[in-house]
């Protein structure tokens, strides 16, 4: 059976009372949505702004995004809600108050499909408001480093996604997930953890990707 993606790959976002700084990360998202991906944002019945703003997106992008309303299971199940419609050949998380790099994603995805990873790890800056600041830099690397399941252990695999477990800086193969069924735990706080652990000993190849995502 082929695997079929009419996208790219697909940003999923959770929303959550988030209008505040979902504005400026849906903004973020446009370049990618001209150049073959898809934005999928799920609202946890926000009772702020959360949704209009959402609407309003997709309505001035109808062809690549898509907007549903989920009522609990937390971030897991707005996340989950969203892998369920996801069309692109790699999934990537991102939440309601972060920004996409310009041009970043574009360059990532296309080392991840040359190196045929089923995860590729991304580097991201953190910063605060009140003034705007960056605080910490994670962009160490100058090159792409890669790790093979024929050369390393499932234990390693497992150790790396402990010291990558977020969801937010990275690719995932879509069809590595739906092959495996996985999905995140719902209705619980940090779901992200079991999650990403599980995705690691699935995989067979996984990078780290120097840029910023």
């Amino acid at each position: 059976m082929l695997f079929a993606s009419k996208f790219t790959f697909s940003i999923i976002i959770p929303v959550y009372n988030a209008e505040k700084y979902l504005p400026q990360a849906l903004a973020s998202t446009e370049e990618y949505l001209q150049n073959g991906a898809e934005v999928i944002a799920v609202d946890n019945m926000s009772s702020d702004d959360s949704w209009k703003i959402l609407c309003d997106f997709s309505v001035k992008h109808p062809a690549c995004v898509k907007v549903f309303q989920h009522a609990g299971g937390m971030a897991g199940g707005a996340r989950n809600k969203g892998l369920q419609h996801a069309e692109g050949d790699y999934v990537f998380f991102m939440d309601a108050d972060d920004m996409l790099a310009p041009g970043a994603l574009h360059s990532f995805y296309q080392t991840a499909l040359q190196e045929q990873a089923d995860i590729a790890i991304g580097q991201f800056l953190s910063f605060k408001q009140n003034p705007p600041e960056f605080i910490s830099d994670k962009t160490p690397k100058e090159t792409v480093k890669i790790w093979d399941r024929k050369k390393f252990s499932l234990a390693e695999f497992f150790q790396l996604s402990q010291s990558y477990n977020v969801p937010w800086n990275k690719f995932i193969r879509r069809k590595l997930l739906t092959q495996h069924q996985l999905a995140f735990p719902e209705g619980m706080p940090h779901e992200d953890l079991p999650f990403i652990s599980t995705v690691f000993v699935c995989a067979r190849r996984v990078i780290l990707y120097p840029g910023v995502t």
